[in-house]
């Protein structure tokens, strides 16, 4: 790939082999500012306690109001901030509560499609429009954010009766919901097609699965085992996403009429907001991987994407849209862009990966990973000779399917880096159209441009850069932790 940052790593940050230290200072800078600007788009001046304003624009476009998967992805980086005790805790805390509030009353108010509504006005009442309904993503969403708090409360010292007599009835309505229509056509999260959709259904897992073990908690030893049997369920159908051809995994199933694309950025995002850590299309599995670089390789045309280089010579991976057909340009219909969420998505895919494959401390390549590889620039011996290594040595550096890479071996050496420079050049996007680390995030970047474009301060932009950057931290956490013992990277200088 022409963007693709040479796998080879310098000593960044404290000395610690892998780490880059313009994406280090980035994210440094721009961190606890997203945090902020995150937190002033909840309960702004005018609106209920808890309510999650998805942008203050109110106007080309109007995104004045409170979606329930934005708001409960939203409420999910305070829950982290809350339980590790990164936050204002009383502050957060309240908001916390207030959002429980918040979504037990919207849940009361008389809707069309139930808990399958999509967003509620600033007042908590439903939003009554025209619009791609049901979205039934939303209800396991927001279970599984109160469910987290609900144990990061009790964690922290709280009433669990609390939890037994005001969180869990919240909770469990919303699960009753996913269990009843979890199979149900629906809307997908950009709002456009009907039909049965990868990212709702991989939430919808999460969802029972966690609050089974809440039910469990509670004693509700039926109700658990109910959550589970449909958690079960949905994890067989997630196989009939998986196509075996293109060796991705589709966004949606038998989608009529719409986008024809199979490739989408919430198939990724999937993997960040429902992995259950046990396995199952997480970060470093074969299939998402595959997923993540030939969805990145999809927006190649972008004509941003042709400058390799920011201002400072660092190299660029390709900023990254919802899906490569997209229409909308974040006011009407003519040309999609690339979205700061996405761009911020892949990178946190990939910095999630190299932090799963350190632990494990070894890597196995499949024939389906070896291909993602490939598209990250590792050699293999379809590419090695470009390299200018001789396949036929059998040089450590070249990766085979079916070969396993142990820790400190030149190969997993060469994954890990191409992870990590791959990573590091979608944040520099998120950078270098940013512009000032402490500047406002829109929704879109023009294709052409690269300004900002769509709805302005978007608070989806500022939750990717919040979970992105928790990724960068924790990896770099690891890297310095295993740096002690063995090295990770052979650093070449």
């Amino acid at each position: 790939m022409p963007w693709l940052a040479s796998a080879r790593r310098s000593s960044g940050s404290g000395g610690i082999a892998g780490i880059a230290p313009d994406v280090d200072a980035y994210l440094e800078a721009a961190t606890p500012s997203a945090r902020q600007r995150l937190r002033g788009n909840i309960h702004p001046p005018g609106t209920a306690p808890g309510i999650v304003i998805a942008s203050p624009s109110r106007y080309e476009p109007n995104y004045y109001y409170s979606w329930v998967r934005d708001s409960a992805l939203t409420m999910r980086t305070l829950v982290d901030d809350y339980r590790r005790g990164q936050s204002s805790d009383s502050d957060d805390e309240q908001t916390l509560w207030d959002y429980a509030a918040s979504s037990k009353a919207q849940q009361s108010q008389p809707a069309a499609q139930g808990l399958g509504e999509p967003k509620y006005n600033v007042d908590n009442s439903v939003f009554t429009d025209p619009w791609c309904r049901p979205q039934n993503d939303g209800p396991a969403l927001r279970a599984t954010t109160l469910v987290q708090f609900a144990y990061a409360w009790v964690s922290r010292g709280g009433n669990g009766t609390v939890v037994t007599e005001y969180l869990y009835p919240i909770i469990k309505n919303d699960l009753d919901y996913v269990v009843n229509h979890w199979s149900d056509q629906t809307c997908d999260l950009w709002e456009e097609v009907r039909s049965a959709h990868f990212f709702t259904r991989f939430v919808q897992r999460m969802g029972l699965l966690v609050g089974a073990q809440l039910a469990r908690d509670q004693n509700e030893t039926a109700v658990a085992d109910g959550y589970t049997r449909h958690a079960d369920e949905i994890t067989q159908s997630l196989e009939q996403f998986w196509d075996t051809d293109a060796q991705i995994v589709r966004v949606s199933l038998d989608v009529a009429l719409g986008k024809t694309n199979h490739l989408d950025c919430g198939t990724v995002m999937s993997a960040l907001h429902g992995y259950m850590n046990d396995g199952v299309y997480g970060p470093a599995s074969d299939r998402m991987l595959a997923t993540t670089t030939a969805l990145v390789d999809s927006f190649g045309f972008y004509p941003l994407n042709q400058v390799t280089h920011d201002n400072n010579n660092q190299t660029l991976a390709y900023a990254v849209g919802r899906y490569a057909s997209d229409v909308y340009d974040g006011y009407h219909t003519s040309e999609g862009n690339p979205w700061f969420m996405c761009t911020n998505a892949v990178a946190e895919i990939y910095y999630r990966a190299a932090a799963q494959f350190t632990t494990d401390g070894g890597i196995d390549v499949t024939d389906v990973s070896l291909r993602a590889f490939e598209r990250l620039g590792v050699p293999t011996e379809n590419t090695a000779a470009a390299a200018g290594i001789d396949a036929n040595d059998d040089d450590d550096r070249v990766i085979r399917a079916g070969g396993h890479y142990a820790l400190g071996s030149p190969g997993f050496a060469a994954i890990i880096g191409a992870l990590l420079a791959t990573a590091d050049g979608h944040v520099r996007q998120t950078r270098f159209h940013q512009g000032d680390p402490t500047a406002p995030l829109a929704e879109e970047f023009n294709r052409y441009t690269g300004y900002p474009q769509g709805a302005r301060e978007l608070t989806w932009s500022y939750a990717s850069l919040v979970t992105v950057s928790d990724a960068y931290q924790s990896l770099k956490t690891l890297l310095q932790s295993q740096a002690q013992d063995r090295p990770i990277f052979q650093v070449q200088k």
